[in-house]
């Protein structure tokens, strides 16, 4: 079973955004009761409020106490993510946007020439399987800024595109399947800002000399 929990989406672009864009689309009842079906881990829990701090990530671990292995796998990772997307600001927030605010690897980064906008965000993942009764669950929060719908959205269709093409009902149960459809997208929009950002390297060195 898997649960994604996105910051908000926008269908259309004259949608205004909500006023509490920066929170996930969750009421506190709603992710109480998250947290106690998918048994969240306070370290989770307390990483997922300081989404600005660097990616944490938790793996199991055998006690080495006993020599009986735990029968459920539970772990839990964040991934950074950097996006190129349409810059959608008509003010020169080029110039409003130096010094420390630059910095902050969440906060967005105009390139002047590519005219595109580099945004940062996360997205958690916590996966748990009980090998005594076979179920598996994995929930997903994507702090993707929800104006690029079809950007926040690419994992799940990966995800489903992996499950429907397999026979196997024990599918959901591997999580390579989660983790490969959300890095195999992480990877293509790293590649995608890191070009971009080496076509405004290449306008510099073409304006200055460098």
């Amino acid at each position: 079973m898997e649960r994604f929990v996105n910051r908000f989406l926008v269908n259309k672009a004259t949608e205004p955004w909500p006023k509490d864009a920066n929170k996930f689309r969750l009421t506190p009842a709603a992710f109480e009761s998250i947290s106690s079906h998918f048994q969240l881990s306070p370290s989770f829990l307390n990483a997922l409020s300081h989404m600005q701090h660097a990616s944490p990530r938790s793996f199991p671990r055998q006690n080495a106490a006993t020599t009986v292995p735990s029968a459920n796998l539970d772990f839990w990772f964040f991934v950074p993510v950097r996006v190129q997307v349409q810059c959608l600001d008509t003010r020169a927030h080029t110039v409003s946007s130096k010094g420390k605010r630059q910095m902050n690897p969440l906060n967005y980064l105009h390139l002047l020439d590519p005219d595109v906008d580099i945004r940062g965000s996360k997205i958690a993942v916590n996966y748990r399987v009980d090998n005594q009764t076979g179920q598996a669950s994995s929930l997903v929060f994507n702090s993707q800024d929800g104006r690029w719908k079809k950007i926040v959205g690419e994992p799940i269709l990966r995800l489903r595109e992996f499950y429907q093409g397999s026979s196997d009902s024990k599918l959901g149960r591997d999580p390579v399947y989660l983790q490969m459809a959300i890095m195999s997208s992480v990877l293509r929009w790293w590649n995608n800002a890191l070009n971009s950002f080496n076509d405004q390297l290449i306008a510099y060195v073409s304006v200055y000399g460098l």
